[in-house]
């Protein structure tokens, strides 16, 4: 059995796309019943659970806490539940008045590393050259990072002074992102897989007034699909509408592991592409 490497393993733009693939490619199976099954492994699971179910059993601890986020890299949730684990760390540190320092500094730049760019993109990225990036404090400051509250604010100021600016990653590293977002594979079909390429141009309601707003590019592409996709003039009927179909399940399966990470879940009765539909018309993930 291949072991499947870590985001924070992977040194290379092709070692980066090749991990993505391996839990976001679809597979095709055809039940005894006839039924057709199309799915994608999705997040790799602990003790065979999602994680984020696993890591409920040992959240007070805050060094298994963050060691289990910190396989789930990049997914949303796993930022968020590292930063968690290095706050408390820090808390525990300050209440015993002993040096600091370094959780703060790693926390900071666990937060600037977040700022590159949303899931969608950044899982395409490899870690070591994110990591790599001179995302001092100086240079980044905390007010921009998403990551950061106003305490860890308070924290960093009071350490280290006012910073020189307040910027994101994505912001200092603008042609490089730009680069990483022109690389992005396409599907089957040579579309790019984002919301506006999936789109049907003469769709009665274009993707900006439904989707636009929603936090990251694959619920952007669920809710633009589930207006029109678009299908390749040149290819047969049933081919075309496969190829559709694929590309909004697999769209569907990253967005719900996403909602499942912010604990945003459709109502028993609610089909999932109607809830995905409502929630970037609501703009709840704004």
């Amino acid at each position: 059995m291949t072991v499947q490497i870590l985001w924070v393993d992977t040194t290379t733009n092709e070692e980066a796309r090749a991990l993505d693939r391996t839990i976001w490619d679809f597979s095709t199976r055809e039940e005894p019943d006839g039924t057709i099954i199309t799915q994608a492994p999705g997040p790799a699971p602990e003790n065979g659970e999602f994680w984020s179910h696993a890591l409920d059993r040992i959240k007070d601890d805050p060094d298994q806490r963050y060691a289990m986020a910190r396989r789930h890299l990049p997914l949303p949730a796993a930022w968020r539940e590292m930063a968690i684990a290095l706050r408390t760390k820090i808390r525990t540190a300050r209440k015993e008045k002993v040096g600091y320092q370094d959780l703060l500094r790693e926390l900071h730049h666990l937060a600037a590393m977040a700022s590159y760019a949303g899931y969608g993109i950044i899982q395409r990225v490899p870690y070591a050259r994110v990591a790599a990036l001179d995302l001092s404090y100086d240079r980044v400051g905390f007010d921009q990072l998403l990551l950061l509250g106003a305490t860890d604010g308070k924290w960093m100021r009071e350490l280290w002074g006012e910073p020189s600016a307040h910027r994101t990653a994505a912001v200092l590293y603008a042609d490089m992102l730009a680069a990483d977002l022109k690389r992005s594979t396409p599907t089957r079909s040579g579309r790019m897989p984002n919301a506006w390429n999936c789109c049907s141009e003469n769709s009665a309601q274009k993707p900006e007034s439904r989707a636009a707003q929603t936090r990251s590019p694959c619920l952007r592409s669920v809710a633009a699909c589930s207006v029109g996709c678009s299908v390749d003039k040149n290819a047969e009927p049933l081919v075309a509408l496969i190829d559709c179909r694929r590309f909004l399940d697999v769209q569907l399966q990253k967005a719900l592991v996403l909602l499942v990470d912010d604990s945003v879940l459709p109502r028993s009765d609610q089909p999932p592409l109607m809830f995905l539909r409502d929630l970037a018309e609501s703009q709840l993930l704004v």
